[in-house]
């Protein structure tokens, strides 16, 4: 008896003897390449993004931040205008991520830092409002303090990871911790 399953992308060509066992073990050695490859060199981006799916058309504009240059004991206060443009009401999660341009270590191209649920009814427009302390700003660096580290930081909003629709930057000038 013998078929053919697809594993992974790969090809793998299995031979049965009567009791459901594998006659030989290219089987399995085809089957260990193709997990460790696959292990290796796949891409480490998660499958779905955080509030992966469909949704209505909203439109992001008007992005707002009170101040561009901050200390680390700031807070930043920053908004955004989300307008639905579909004849339907719907709801919309408006995700804010931050982006550490330049540092001392190595730090993730983007990290929420914050999403609020809203509905916004049809052709109307509605105001998100974040407040976003700087401390959240920091990393811990080579000798393990937690500091937070002059420089320019990137404020991203956006319906999810992969969909970012606006972006405007903060400094930090005067470190902390």
């Amino acid at each position: 008896m013998r078929w053919t399953e697809y594993l992974d992308k790969a090809e793998i060509e299995i031979s049965m003897d009567g009791k459901g066992r594998a006659i030989d073990n290219i089987f399995i050695e085809r089957l260990w390449r193709t997990v460790k490859q696959d292990y290796v060199f796949s891409s480490t981006d998660p499958l779905f993004s955080f509030v992966y799916g469909l949704s209505y058309t909203h439109e992001y504009s008007d992005i707002r931040i009170d101040k561009k240059e901050l200390k680390a004991t700031d807070m930043v206060e920053l908004s955004v205008k989300i307008k639905n443009s579909d004849g339907v009401t719907g709801k919309e999660v408006v995700q804010l991520y931050i982006n550490d341009k330049i540092s001392s270590v190595t730090t993730p191209v983007k990290v929420l830092k914050g999403f609020k649920k809203m509905e916004v009814n049809p052709f109307e427009s509605n105001i998100v409002n974040f407040l976003l302390p700087c401390n959240e700003l920091g990393l811990w660096d080579k000798d393990m303090n937690y500091v937070v580290e002059p420089g320019e930081f990137e404020i991203m909003i956006g319906a999810s990871a992969d969909d970012i629709r606006l972006k405007e930057s903060i400094f930090i000038v005067e470190p902390g911790y």
